[in-house]
């Protein structure tokens, strides 16, 4: 999967243009200076569509706005949206990773629980490594021994331009860390790293490094931190290393073919990473990747068993939705109850939505209709 940014807006069907357009923007709970930030991707044309899509081309970007048109054959006004950054078709993966990965690196190593949730309904492709949420995350025909050139703690790795968001998050992790170690060395200044890789199937947690386990439970615990008893934990201290290991667990989430995807994903995905800094006291800060799958039923054809998957799928991110829904209107109202625990996912998304976590939305959109 490519990111990519195209400067230049798109000329509006003039069918639309004639209906002035309707401005819609982020609350201002999800502005620049909140803990929550908003990206949206205008995904290329890919698979099918290279060779000629029958839908009417409904998004043009405009520098930082985003101008969603409705259907012409409907009628529909055109709304503009404001988000805190919208990368075109034609940005790249760096054009990407400045505004949404770098930011969670730094804060994760000030000590924040920094999170990246990325979400988008699966879509045809014959790309099948671009477009699996996990190998979409790490970039497109990216060599395994490319990521495995760190076979020692504190060796520089050089970023490939072919990297996703996986790769660059940890690779600038690594070199910050590095970087500090030297600039500290009075201090003594060491980090241990640890991480866990977790799937959400049919409303069940599954340990993807430890596939044997399968009685995992979440749990909140006195403090209010929510965490998954039993998720085993993986030291690391190079870049190779845990690139290793989130390509492991990637080979153990659960797909299966429909009529949109011959290997479409049948469940979400959680990478967390904790690096602890010690020095005169310990500094902790936790950095998660959170792959979110939707499907649209009718499209995908699915029947029984994948009919169950989709419907599960689905129904934990209408739950997400009112939870995002009752955390604005508990900025006016706070008594307003948000309802966390209506499903695993928005109980364990529980601290990254709320408190003082640091968490970047990343939302593809399609470019037809």
């Amino acid at each position: 999967m490519y990111f990519i940014n195209d400067n230049a807006a798109i000329k509006t069907p003039h069918t639309v243009t004639k209906t002035p357009a309707v401005q819609r923007r982020i609350p201002s709970a999800l502005s620049h200076d909140s803990n929550i930030k908003v990206i949206v991707r205008v995904r290329p044309p890919a698979g099918p569509e290279l060779t000629g899509y029958p839908g009417e081309r409904c998004v043009a970007v405009d520098g930082p706005k985003l101008l969603f048109l409705m259907n012409p054959d409907k009628g529909g006004a055109a709304q503009q949206f404001t988000f805190d950054h919208v990368a075109g078709e034609n940005a790249t993966q760096e054009d990407l990773f400045e505004p949404a990965g770098r930011p969670i690196v730094e804060n994760c190593l000030a000590g924040y629980s920094s999170t990246m949730f990325t979400y988008g309904q699966v879509r045809p492709t014959a790309r099948l490594e671009v477009e699996r949420p996990i190998p979409c995350l790490l970039g497109s025909d990216v060599d395994k021994a490319d990521l495995r050139k760190s076979r020692v703690e504190n060796a520089d790795v050089e970023v490939d331009s072919r990297w996703g968001m996986i790769p660059r998050i940890f690779q600038l992790a690594f070199a910050l860390m590095k970087q500090e170690a030297q600039q500290r060395t009075t201090d003594r200044l060491t980090f241990a790293c640890t991480c866990s890789f977790l799937e959400i199937y049919n409303e069940h947690f599954y340990d993807l490094l430890n596939p044997k386990c399968t009685s995992l439970e979440v749990h909140e615990g006195p403090s209010g931190n929510v965490f998954v008893k039993s998720l085993s934990k993986h030291p690391f201290s190079c870049f190779a290393a845990v690139m290793a290991l989130v390509q492991r667990g990637a080979k153990n989430r659960r797909v299966a073919g429909t009529n949109m995807n011959r290997e479409s994903s049948r469940s979400h995905s959680f990478f967390t990473c904790n690096i602890e800094s010690t020095r005169a006291s310990a500094i902790a800060g936790l950095l998660s990747s959170t792959s979110l799958t939707s499907q649209a039923l009718k499209a995908s054809g699915a029947t029984g068993e994948r009919l169950k998957e989709a419907t599960s799928i689905n129904t934990s991110l209408s739950q997400l939705g009112k939870v995002i829904m009752a955390l604005l209107e508990s900025l006016k109202d706070e008594k307003r109850h948000v309802p966390y625990r209506n499903s695993k996912l928005t109980f364990l998304l529980k601290d990254s939505l709320g408190g003082n976590s640091k968490t970047t939305m990343v939302c593809p959109l399609e470019v037809y209709f």
